[in-house]
C-alpha cells in the first residue's frame, strides 16, 4: 500500500479532533488520578494520540456517521469490483473481463487489477471527493503481461481516471507509449462480499 492525496481538508480537521480528544481524557486522567498520574503523562499523551490516529486510519473513519455528518469525505473504495474493459486503440473494441481490487485505509491504497492476459498494480493514487460529477479515484500504475498471454507486451506505465457511482467505478485509462500506446474504457461494480 501507499499513501494517497486527496483535496478533502478532512485530514486537517481529524488531527485537530484527535489532538482535542486526547487532551480532554488526559486532563481526566489527571482529575482522577492527582498526583501520582504525573508520573505517566507524557507517555499517556503520546501513546493515546498514536492509539487514537491508528484505530481511526484503519477503522473508525469507515463508520457510516462521520459520512453522513460530511466530517470524512474520502469514500471507502475497498474491496473487489468486477467489470469489463474495453480497449479502444490497437485492438478496437476488444472487450475482457476485469477485476479491480483495491484496499484502503484512511490515508493509504493499494489498487490491483487483472485480466486474463495482464496484470497491474498502483504506484501513486490520489481521490478527488469536490468533482462535479461525483469522487474521482486517479493512479499511475506499472502493467505486465500475464505469462504465457497472446500478444504479449513489455512492462509498461499507465494511468487510469474512475468516477464513483454508487457502487460504480467508470472512467478511461491508458497505459505504454508511441505505437504501444494503449487506451480504452473501465466499468466495475463493487461485488457483494
Amino acid at each position: 500500500m501507499h499513501p494517497y492525496a486527496t483535496d478533502s481538508s478532512e485530514r486537517e480537521r481529524i488531527f485537530s479532533i484527535i489532538a482535542v480528544v486526547v487532551i480532554g481524557v488526559v486532563w481526566l486522567l489527571h482529575l482522577t488520578l492527582g498526583s501520582f498520574y504525573w508520573w505517566w503523562n507524557p507517555i499517556t499523551i503520546m501513546g493515546l494520540y498514536g492509539l487514537l490516529y491508528l484505530l481511526f486510519g484503519k477503522v473508525i473513519w469507515r463508520a457510516g456517521f462521520l459520512h453522513l455528518i460530511r466530517l470524512v469525505r474520502t469514500p471507502d473504495l475497498s474491496g473487489t469490483w468486477k467489470g469489463k474493459i474495453k480497449l479502444a486503440s490497437r485492438w478496437r473494441g476488444k472487450v475482457q473481463d476485469a477485476t479491480v481490487t483495491i484496499n484502503q485505509t484512511w490515508t493509504r491504497i493499494s489498487v490491483l487489477f487483472e485480466t486474463e492476459t495482464t496484470k497491474a498494480h498502483s504506484l501513486i493514487a490520489s481521490i478527488l471527493t469536490q468533482q462535479p460529477e461525483g469522487p474521482v479515484l486517479s493512479y499511475e500504475y506499472l502493467n505486465e503481461p500475464k505469462p504465457g498471454a497472446k500478444d504479449a507486451f513489455n512492462i509498461q506505465r499507465g494511468s487510469a481516471r474512475l468516477v464513483l457511482s454508487g457502487d460504480t467505478l467508470e472512467g478511461s485509462f491508458y497505459y505504454g507509449s508511441g505505437k504501444q500506446q494503449q487506451f480504452g474504457s473501465l466499468t466495475v461494480t463493487r461485488a457483494p462480499e
